[in-house]
């Protein structure tokens, strides 16, 4: 992420929670965020990428905990992932068929077009 509004507009969020909280304040509804839940999120908006970073720490995870499996198979996956964004975006008929520019813009940061 290049941009830290998310990041800043969730800290905004949680300190108008904690003033309303101080303030006895009755919380609206459901849409209140639980503090554990709210943590993580702020860990993991904290990051550069989440993204990526949680695509590493999974990718990371699986293969310490499945050494069974030779590394080439993980490898080979992320890459024929890559691989299929790559061609989605090379050819014109495929990427016609995104139904919105979100979709091209992930597919480009995956494939570092």
């Amino acid at each position: 992420m290049t941009n830290p509004a998310i990041q800043n507009d969730f800290s905004y969020y949680r300190r108008t929670l904690s003033r309303m909280r101080i303030n006895n304040v009755p919380a609206e509804g459901e849409n209140e965020v639980n503090n554990e839940l709210a943590n993580r999120m702020s860990l993991f908006y904290a990051e550069a990428t989440p993204m990526l970073k949680t695509l590493s720490d999974a990718t990371t995870k699986f293969v310490s905990e499945n050494k069974n499996l030779p590394i080439e198979n993980t490898t080979g996956c992320l890459s024929t992932m890559a691989s299929v964004y790559r061609v989605m975006l090379e050819t014109p008929d495929y990427r016609s068929r995104f139904t919105n520019e979100e979709a091209v813009s992930f597919c480009l940061r995956v494939t570092k077009f």
